[in-house]
């Protein structure tokens, strides 16, 4: 095709095409627009499952998983309109063709997925109290969700709560009812007291119209949480007892199958019993005609089986688990490998988390270690003993991770056994108790609770408790390959963190369960201080968070608001003092645990606490941004750490609730332009959000003017990144075309161009 000669119109036609393939190689990267968010979900901890019409529906101990009748798999969330990230009980609607969910947060819905197309119906509880589902079962066009609480109904052809069932202990008392059947004349629960029944048309709300089976008809007193009918029979599952049926007015117990039976599920030939290793299919007379056992059942949790008979499992360690292909395999197996998330560091375009922990007294989690990698919107998972992941050498409580560049090695924290060394080609090495020439050999309690990478490529290590009398801070020198170490007082035997200034001192947070306050080290002179609340005025001497920001100010995050040191240096001068900024006439966040602070390319202050995140501008003078679980996605509104993605400006939030992520568009710069790029391009129809301007030198002047010349919108970079909302200088948006970007540095010499086209 001769470009030269084709008409204009068929010309911009196809430069947009172009643009749009670019756009969409784009998206393959696992990039996501400015100003929107994702969630980062650990879907191998397997939580519920329920098949039918060659759908699936997954719930993991935080996301849902659908996937379709030709195969097709999304991830479903709050963004899609759900009502919670966490559910604990699904189930398939045959009438319907759609699936029930019940939420860890007390919450109902109804879900259908047409073509790709999601519709959620909200189900509203007229209830002050929480509900705590177990199970949701469907009958007659009625929704009955089981709760530690009792039964509630819902009519599904008003959408209307319709009543509940309560206190429906063998005395009138409250019991959690677990499961629930509907036989031709009779009312079945499985609760904490067993199993009862009732006359399916009796008032099911009144605790008298229940009878509880006893052992007199073969049934011993335990808790039952599973009920199921399988050709002419009632199958139950009972706490430690294992599996019986109901046939002719008694209970026999089936032994075919170990006690350890967690679920059922059935086809018409076969009752599918499922244990947390293995699975067994019984006939009716309770034969077992075939077993399952695959590597990848570790700890099963739930059952389903669709119509074609293909059978499904929830693994709390593997994930979503089936046959349906022929042959088992994993499903829905992206994401982060656990929930679990401590430590994070950015590097080589890649971002590093750590799995491990501890509790508020200091006391390791125990968590076998592990680490998550993420990178061109993909995630690799890295874990002693685990199939699906990459293998580890078995440390517990990885709590944190720093890469030196000097060396090309990843240093990871073990809250218990030391320390994890990933070389620059991918092998592994521990320092612990057993390495000579350390200053950890031959201790017992190797507790490191921090690490810090120096300009030099010196690591420091903070080790929590070390033995009586023995030092605390170490480094190990790049240079010549020694270690030091170093200690100071009682109270610098608990360090948390560390941090350097501009001056290459150090400060070490100490813990505030203990003495608190804060470690400050010259390692140039050996000059260190113990900073209290009486030496240098403290407001509180809970630390729980330190940064530097690009000034050189140190921030300290406190169990009571904000404190700062404007001149690091001045810090051993007799009559030192911190200071406090001010914010709308009160101490920074005076009424705050400040649980991190992350300064971002444009020194504007990031500050998580328990009540969401506070984002200020560089000087503290705006709050630009107050993100809680109520007012945005961010899963949880206590975040313990946040970590910038710099390339993309994608700030990643830890939180117990798991990981998400918002896209700011804030980017690392450094003092030199390089390629542009322009993310998304083109902006389609129906674009509401930003454009993305990276490669800029930092704080880089921008201007964009259309190809007439005139010019449309200008400002300054934040970092390396300048955000658009395409929109003019008078606040009109910006037509279809092709628009010219230009950007300068501070003296007004053009340094880089590059080019977007908007299709309205």
């Amino acid at each position: 095709m001769n470009i030269k000669s084709m008409p204009q119109k068929g010309f911009v036609f196809l430069f947009f095409i172009c643009l749009m393939m670019a756009a969409c190689h784009l998206f393959a990267q696992g990039e996501i627009p400015v100003g929107s968010w994702r969630f980062h979900f650990p879907f191998r901890e397997g939580q519920a499952v329920a098949a039918g019409g060659r759908q699936l529906l997954y719930a993991a101990r935080a996301g849902i998983y659908f996937i379709d009748a030709d195969g097709e798999g999304m991830v479903l969330s709050t963004l899609d309109g759900l009502s919670g990230n966490q559910a604990v009980a699904v189930a398939y609607d045959k009438a319907s063709a759609g699936f029930a969910l019940a939420y860890a947060n007390g919450r109902l819905d109804r879900l259908f997925v047409n073509n790709g197309r999601v519709r959620v119906e909200k189900i509203t509880l007229p209830l002050a109290q929480r509900l705590y589902f177990q199970r949701l079962y469907l009958n007659a066009e009625k929704l009955y969700a089981m709760t530690t609480q009792g039964v509630w109904v819902i009519d599904l052809v008003s959408g209307l709560f319709n009543e509940s069932w309560q206190n429906l202990g063998k005395l009138g008392n409250p019991v959690g009812v677990y499961d629930l059947l509907f036989t031709l004349d009779s009312a079945w629960i499985a609760t904490d007291e067993g199993i009862a029944r009732a006359p399916a048309s009796a008032n099911l709300q009144d605790f008298n119209q229940w009878t509880y089976f006893s052992t007199a008809e073969g049934l011993p007193v335990a808790k039952a949480f599973r009920l199921l009918p399988f050709q002419g029979k009632i199958y139950a599952l009972l706490e430690g007892q294992g599996m019986y049926a109901y046939e002719a007015g008694a209970w026999v117990k089936i032994a075919t199958v170990p006690t350890t039976a967690i679920d059922l599920a059935s086809t018409a030939s076969a009752l599918w019993v499922a244990t947390p290793t293995a699975l067994y299919a019984l006939d009716a007379s309770g034969s077992v005609q075939q077993s399952v056992t695959e590597g990848l059942f570790k700890q099963l949790v739930a059952l389903s089986v669709d119509e074609q008979g293909a059978i499904y499992v929830a693994d709390a360690r593997t994930g979503l688990l089936s046959n349906r292909e022929g042959t088992w395999k994993s499903y829905a197996n992206q994401g982060p490998l656990q929930q679990n998330a401590q430590g994070a560091c950015f590097a080589q375009n890649k971002l590093w988390i750590t799995a491990g922990g501890y509790n508020n007294n200091r006391q390791p989690l125990l968590n076998p270690g592990a680490f998550y990698e993420f990178s061109a919107g993909e995630w690799k998972n890295y874990a002693a003993n685990h199939p699906q992941a990459e293998a580890l050498p078995f440390l517990y409580d990885l709590v944190d991770v720093v890469y030196n560049p000097f060396t090309q090695e990843y240093w990871f924290a073990s809250f218990g056994n030391g320390i994890l060394i990933r070389a620059a080609d991918g092998s592994f090495r521990v320092i612990d108790e057993m390495t000579p020439s350390t200053p950890f050999f031959g201790d017992q309690s190797l507790l490191i609770s921090d690490l810090y990478v120096d300009a030099q490529g010196n690591v420091w290590v903070a080790q929590y408790n070390p033995p009586s009398g023995e030092p605390s801070l170490h480094v190990w020198v790049r240079e010549t390959g020694q270690w030091q170490s170093y200690s100071f007082n009682a109270a610098t035997r608990f360090p948390l963190e560390i941090v350097e200034d501009f001056n290459g001192y150090l400060w070490v947070r100490l813990d505030p369960n203990l003495a608190g306050g804060l470690w400050v080290l010259n390692p140039a002179t050996g000059q260190q201080k113990h900073l209290t609340a009486s030496n240098a005025k403290l407001t509180n001497a809970s630390i729980l968070s330190l940064a530097v920001d690009y000034k050189g100010t140190l921030w300290i995050g406190s169990a009571d608001g904000v404190m700062t040191v404007f001149n690091p240096s001045e810090v051993f001068e007799a009559g030192f003092q911190v200071s406090f900024p001010i914010f709308e006439n009160f101490q920074l966040l005076n009424d705050q645990r400040v649980l991190d602070i992350m300064i971002d390319p444009a020194n504007r202050k990031w500050m998580s606490t328990e009540q969401g995140v506070f984002v200020f501008d560089a000087n503290v003078e705006r709050l630009i941004y107050r993100f809680r679980s109520s007012n945005s996605p961010l899963l949880a509104d206590e975040v313990h750490q946040m970590v910038l993605f710099e390339s993309t400006g994608e700030v990643f939030f830890l939180t117990a609730a798991g990981i998400c992520s918002f896209r700011e568009g804030v980017t690392a710069a450094n003092n030199r332009f390089e390629e542009l790029h322009v993310f998304p391009n083109p902006v389609r129809p129906g674009f509401n959000g930003q454009v993305a301007i990276q490669g800029l030198a930092r704080n880089a002047w921008v201007k964009i003017a259309n190809v007439r010349g005139e010019l449309m919108y200008e400002g300054r970079a934040n970092g390396g990144t300048f955000v658009w909302d395409t929109r003019s200088l008078s606040g009109e948006l910006a037509p279809t075309g092709v628009y010219l970007i230009f950007a300068s540095d501070d003296a007004g010499n053009l340094q880089a161009m590059g080019r977007l086209a908007i299709v309205r």
